[in-house]
């Protein structure tokens, strides 16, 4: 059994120019994932896949156990999926791993039990494909209370509407924090998001920095210790 996390760093970002290199406390923001995953005691291979030559340099000078992949500018793309990122990885290399733990440079906060917590979880289970951290969704965006609208005429997105708040079913959304994600599987599905997905309920509120609001929310957070 070998679990490899793998953290993908593009170099260009339309969101927030540069951020996987941006400070963040004192560090790139790509440094956050690398130094979880050195950290944790179920990881057992670290690899930065990246197209950024400056990434690639500081992760070479700082963090001498991180593998460096890498990839090309065909997968580089603002329309590149990251399945397929994570598939050019696997057999380019002839990846063995039985899973890849996806850590996202854009979600920095995360928590090493909820990471153990979801290990075990799809080691319970031979076809759960992946375990995806959640965040619960405020009850007042809950879908179950959403319309669509053309013109003036609104139309529920799910069913009939609740008429009481108790009866307004739970939502979850993925927050990004970490993916654990079977290898056979991710390469029968070419997919992080199949039909056997498993949702982990993190136990930390993070970040998913995707805007300058997002990086100024993450800045406040560091700065108030998490």
């Amino acid at each position: 059994m070998s679990n490899i996390a793998l953290i993908p760093a593009r170099k260009n970002s339309k969101g927030v120019p540069g951020k996987n290199k941006r400070l963040l406390a004192g560090l790139p923001l790509v440094a956050h994932s690398i130094d979880f995953a050195a950290r944790s005691s179920v990881i057992d291979k670290i690899v930065l896949n990246t197209d950024d030559e400056d990434i690639a340099e500081y992760c070479s000078k700082n963090h001498d156990a991180v593998e460096i992949y890498m990839r090309s500018q065909s997968l580089a793309q603002d329309d590149t999926g990251m399945a397929d990122v994570l598939v050019d990885y696997i057999k380019t290399t002839s990846c063995q791993a039985d899973f890849i733990i996806l850590l996202q440079p854009t979600s920095p906060i995360r928590n090493h039990n909820d990471l153990t917590e979801m290990l075990a979880l799809i080691n319970s289970d031979s076809g759960i494909h992946c375990v995806t951290s959640v965040s619960e969704v405020p009850q007042h965006f809950s879908p179950h209370l959403m319309f669509s609208m053309i013109e003036t005429k609104l139309t529920t997105l799910i069913g009939q509407m609740p008429t009481r708040r108790q009866n307004v079913p739970k939502s979850y959304i993925r927050d990004g924090q970490i993916y654990v994600i079977r290898v056979s599987s991710l390469l029968q599905h070419q997919a992080i998001i199949a039909s056997e997905t498993h949702g982990f309920v993190s136990s930390e509120s993070g970040v998913n920095i995707d805007t300058e609001e997002d990086w100024d929310h993450a800045v406040s957070l560091y700065s108030k210790g998490l």
